[in-house]
């Protein structure tokens, strides 16, 4: 049955039905009698009933921005806790929704720019509902992506199309109500048939600047004599600007169809050019920066006014940006943005000797394995962990000096962030006192407040800052911060602005956001010898944080805040009366940032420069020469912290357990109070990466006694006390597991002490010329039966199981040479058959071909010999323990390791049972890839103790023998399983496996003398 209130609403729609579909009935007057009612109904606060400040409220009522008689925002914008969740479009009764198709292009290309799942388009009359993840097209029929439509008098009809919903308006409420939305039903709802194109915006838009770049750089190179640097540069302001500009048309900032205007002329880079100088001087931003005035910070642009370029490109570019494309720039968020620039500049444009542009991926990319834009909730849990701890209650006035720094800021999604949250904060501390604050908010509506935009510049400029050894990121960040200024601005109040206080809209982040590299100082130079090309120098582009940032670190005087109001003279001051020390009163003399916040590059230090890898080991006690990057950047941004300042990153979680991680974990253990570690495990975070992630918040400050590390992970949600967590590892389980663990590592002996030796399989440079088929090998020994000499059988890592494995009909051209009982190799005299096959890949650069005619694998292998041996052998990568102990002695590709030694049954069976698995993922895998594998490194097995048995002794004699007989049962049984085909007797050997592992499980338990209730932990029980 529908609610009361909407039977009324049907009942009054039915009544006067002639006189809503009358053209004359406006669709302000629809929404006032109709529409806001049917949001109250499905339980919206619509009239912001509770007062939220702007970006807190449920309901959003666009500002109506007319162009050509279309709207520039959706009616109704539905959102809780700042997050948008979905749209609803209104039209008026006249128009019908069923049948036009600029209404559905509409409400589709607004959902699917801000990224929405579903949305609404309505006129009461009719009501559809929408699948905004297909990218919409202008030529789309009205029906596509259309999931739901009824008319007001079929609310109470059964619902057809969803027939496990009794009505029309169950299914509605269903997905819309707040009750419903809350608990994600958007998310979960999934559309009935298979969807079809589902580009989302983010990466259809990357498509687009990217071709935009290569148009531009090739005609840039072209018409003009340029530098590589410079064509860079030249490209990326050209299309910054652009995208600004177009940006400002569709929020109503500036004239909508400017450019379009524009592009229609002859010579439109001239054109172009005027209309850059007119918004230098409007928004006072270094996107725009071609006078030279006093006050700016900045060079000059003296490149690009002077340029050629053709119309047709910038034809092109701008025709790419207006109907009916499919993007409208009045509701894409920030971080849609944010995300396209990181992958956008993770390439550069490269000049070749003929001066033709092309583009490839930058060198710090390729060893980072990608471009990876980190998702919004990561960033706003690490800004509240940080940003707000250091706002927690403080007045304004305490705030005003707070300094938020990211040092490898990219485009600037963090400083996005945490400039929001400020701005949220402000806002919401005046609203508390409305007259003390009257100078930094106005009221826009009955119960709608915002900060002028005087005080959004304010809070800017005094709270956020960001450094990249990135030129054109840092420009990114800048664009993205202004952008976010002028969020909710005007055309006429930016002019009145203008006229009233001769103040450009913008601020100069000049001074805020900076190119450099964040770890190494000008002190670089002072190393001997040192021989750097001008490249070198560019690529190094080292940065000084005390020059650079010297109102941050100066001590005493005029306060950041302070010196930026006294620039303008305008009312950005806070109050007077309001109490309370300022936060730059109560800083250390020596200054430095408040918090320190990011997603820093991961790559080895191993791939950098002589010289950069000799002053991190002077400058930074983190380093070693496997250590990652942003272990260094963890150091440095406690170097840049205030006392008691915040700090938090998302980074790869390898450090906890890896061996390079040692210097990390002290540093943290002896110099931090840490605060909270979030361990994703095998969580994927990034969208195209696998790396496993955690999040670390520590303060500058050494921990009190007792201090407790506030831990999330899949096992724990809880605490540890920060004593516990030692250099050798960051174990975060619970006080049982830790006892475990402590119990088992004085029971057991790591296997590294153990008459062993862990190798991995052979890395051939080339498996498509050394690893070969049944069918080529026959053949080879067909043409010379010799060459079975050096063919041997090879299993790869898939091929091995838990102690069996299945053989692929793969053999291995073993031509390792000069290694123990190998001699080297003549191929060409000894296996000309061999030798003819190798030559068809010799033009492979992964293989080594040297004048005496002999071919040889690209990694020798110094204990080829061991292959030959009774060995363990298990794939490197996976979720499950591998082990098999391989009597057949199979060679093994880079995808396995192998042990060789004594006692290889007994540790088989111990790495193989339910507790080796258990002691290993929990304790000694350095940072596997969780749910997806577990990375069963040499460096990490070793550490694994295991219970080292002294055989003169009967009862341990016994339990040895005992193992032996089980692995070797095991084997057998295995061996079975794989050859009987008859049903039942399969049955009946998986029911021996089953029992025979139980019995070395037992086994294991009682080797490393395990409790009962222990046992359960094991078990999960």
């Amino acid at each position: 049955m529908l609610p009361i209130e909407l039977q009324k609403l049907v009942s009054t729609f039915k009544d006067n039905y002639d006189c809503y579909k009358n053209a004359g009935y406006n669709e302000t007057q629809l929404r006032r009698e109709f529409l806001d009612k049917l949001i109250k109904i499905l339980g919206w606060d619509i009239d912001n009933e509770k007062g939220n400040a702007e970006t807190f409220k449920e309901v959003i009522h666009e500002d109506r921005i007319k162009i050509s008689g279309q709207s520039k925002a959706p009616d109704y914008s539905v959102q809780f806790g700042g997050r948008r969740l979905f749209f609803i479009e209104a039209k008026k009764p006249f128009v019908f929704i069923k049948g036009e198709f600029d209404p559905a292009f509409q409400i589709r290309r607004y959902g699917w720019n801000a990224k929405l799942p579903l949305c609404i388009l309505t006129d009461f009359e009719e009501f559809a509902i929408y699948d905004t993840t297909i990218k919409p097209n202008a030529n789309d029929k009205p029906s596509t992506a259309r999931i739901f439509y009824c008319k007001f008098n079929e609310y109470e009809d059964p619902c057809k199309q969803y027939p496990e919903f009794e009505t029309n308006w169950d299914f509605i409420t269903s997905l819309f109500s707040q009750n419903s939305v809350l608990k994600g039903s958007l998310e979960k709802f999934e559309r009935k048939g298979k969807k079809k194109g589902t580009d989302e915006v983010d990466d259809e838009f990357l498509k687009d600047i990217e071709s935009w770049r290569e148009l531009l750089a090739k005609n840039l190179a072209l018409r003009n004599e340029l530098t590589g640097r410079d064509l860079n540069f030249a490209v990326q302001t050209t299309i910054d600007r652009i995208i600004f500009l177009r940006i400002c048309e569709d929020r109503g900032i500036e004239e909508y169809g400017l450019l379009e205007k524009i592009s229609k002329d002859k010579d439109i880079y001239k054109a172009l050019v005027r209309l850059f100088e007119e918004a230098d001087a409007k928004y006072n931003s270094g996107l725009f920066h071609f006078a030279n005035e006093k006050g700016r910070s900045g060079n000059v642009d003296t490149l690009t006014p002077r340029l050629l370029i053709d119309d047709k490109p910038l034809k092109d570019i701008i025709k790419g940006l207006y109907y009916p494309c499919p993007y409208e720039f009045s509701v894409m968020p920030a971080d849609i943005l944010g995300s396209v620039y990181e992958r956008f500049l993770g390439k550069v444009i490269r000049l070749s000797s003929e001066h033709r542009a092309t583009i490839e991926e930058k060198p710090e990319v390729r060893k980072a394995g990608g471009v990876y834009y980190t998702p919004s909730y990561i960033v706003d849990y690490i800004v509240k962990n940080t940003v707000g701890e250091l706002v927690k209650d403080k007045t304004p006035k305490q705030a005003e000096g707070i300094r938020v720094l990211d040092p490898a800021c990219g485009s600037g999604s963090f400083l996005i962030v945490a400039y929001q949250y400020l701005l949220d904060w402000y806002l919401n501390e005046y609203l508390k006192d409305k007259e003390k604050y009257k100078k930094f908010i106005y009221q826009t509506d009955k119960n709608n407040w915002r900060l002028t935009t005087s005080e959004r510049k304010r809070i800017l400029i005094s709270h956020i800052y960001g450094v990249d050894i990135d030129s054109q990121a840092v420009e990114v960040t800048k664009l993205s911060l202004l952008l976010k200024v002028l969020e909710g601005e005007s055309k006429e109040n930016i002019q009145s602005q203008m006229k009233l206080f001769k103040e450009r809209a913008l601020p100069d982040l000049g001074n805020n956001i900076k190119c450099g590299n964040s770890l190494i100082g000008s002190d670089f130079y002072n190393q001997q010898n040192l021989q750097l090309t001008e490249e070198d120098q560019y690529k190094i582009n080292v940065f000084d944080w005390e020059k650079e940032f010297p109102e941050v670190f100066k001590s005493g005087g005029q306060s950041h805040g302070e010196a930026r109001r006294s620039e303008d003279g305008q009312s950005h001051a806070i109050a007077e009366g309001d109490d309370g020390q300022s936060h730059d009163e109560a800083r250390r003399s020596d200054g430095g940032f408040d918090a320190v916040i990011g997603n820093p590059p991961y790559f080895s230090v191993s791939t950098l420069s002589k010289e950069e890898k000799e002053y991190f080991q002077i400058h930074y006690k983190t380093f070693s020469g496997t250590t990652d990057i942003y272990a260094i950047f963890y150091e440095k941004g406690y170097d840049v912290l205030a006392e008691k300042g915040f700090m938090a990153f998302i980074t790869s979680n390898k450090w906890m357990r890896t061996k390079y991680g040692e210097n990390l974990r002290r540093f943290f253990i002896e110099n931090t109070t840490i605060k909270n570690i979030v361990d994703f495990g095998g969580k994927k975070i990034f969208k195209d990466a696998a790396v496993d992630t955690n999040i670390i918040v520590y303060q500058k400050q050494r921990p009190q006694t007792n201090h407790i590390v506030k831990i999330k992970n899949s096992y724990l949600e809880g605490g540890v006390a920060q004593s516990v967590l030692t250099s050798s590892s960051f174990i975060l389980e619970s006080p049982q597991i830790l006892q475990l663990k402590e119990k088992i590592e004085k029971i057991g002996t790591p296997l590294k002490d153990w008459d062993v030796q862990i190798c991995r399989g052979i890395l051939t440079g080339l498996n498509e010329a050394f690893i070969i088929d049944t069918k080529t090998k026959e053949k080879l020994c067909g043409k010379d039966p010799k060459s079975a000499e050096i063919i041997k059988p090879v299993l790869r890592g898939r091929d091995i199981k838990r102690y069996s494995y299945k053989w692929a009909d793969l053999w291995l051209i073993n031509s390792h040479n000069g290694y123990k009982n190998n001699p080297k190799i003549n191929i060409q005299n000894d296996y000309p058959a061999i030798y003819e096959y190798l030559l068809q890949h010799k033009d492979k650069a992964s293989i080594r071909y040297d004048k005496g005619e002999h071919w040889t694998n690209l990694r020798n292998c110094a204990y080829v010999d061991d292959f030959e041996k009774e060995k363990i052998i298990w794939k490197e990568m996976g979720v499950d323990p591998t082990f098999y102990l391989d009597k057949e002695k199979y060679y093994t590709n880079d995808t396995t390791t192998f042990m060789v030694g004594d006692n290889l049954a007994y540790l088989v069976g111990v790495l193989n049972s339910k507790l080796g698995h258990f002691l290993f993922k929990k304790f000694y895998a350095g940072g596997g890839l969780g749910n997806t594998g577990i990375r069963y490194k040499k460096d990490f097995l070793q550490e694994l103790p295991i219970p080292n048995l002294d055989l003169s002794k009967k009862e341990d004699r016994v339990r040895h023998d005992r193992m032996v007989e089980l692995v070797e049962k095991m084997l057998e049984l295995k061996k079975k399983e794989q050859s009987v085909k008859n049903p039942s007797e399969k049955t009946m050997i998986s029911r021996q496996i089953e029992a025979t592992d139980n019995q070395i499980d037992t086994l294991v338990y009682t080797l490393y003398a395990l409790t009962d209730e222990e046992i359960k932990i094991v078990e999960g029980k």
